[in-house]
């Protein structure tokens, strides 16, 4: 079962602030197939802060660019 626990937040892997977690089925054989992390308020705060602050830069960016930070996330 794969484990996606944690938030990408301004460009690291982190632990939610508070454990929440949440186990996800297949729909098609209701087999669990990973656990999720549910955010709180706090998390939601963290990840639109570093948004707004990430924002300015980030849109000047290329498509090539966006890409391949995007590819280094997942």
């Amino acid at each position: 079962m794969k484990d996606c626990r944690q938030f990408y937040i301004n460009g690291e892997w982190t632990n939610p602030t508070k454990v929440h977690d949440l186990v996800v089925s297949s729909p098609a054989n209701e087999d669990a197939i990973a656990t999720i992390s549910l955010g709180t308020e706090a998390d939601v705060h963290r990840a639109v802060g570093a948004a707004k602050s990430a924002f300015d830069q980030y849109s000047q960016t290329t498509l090539s660019t966006r890409l391949a930070l995007l590819g280094r996330i997942v």
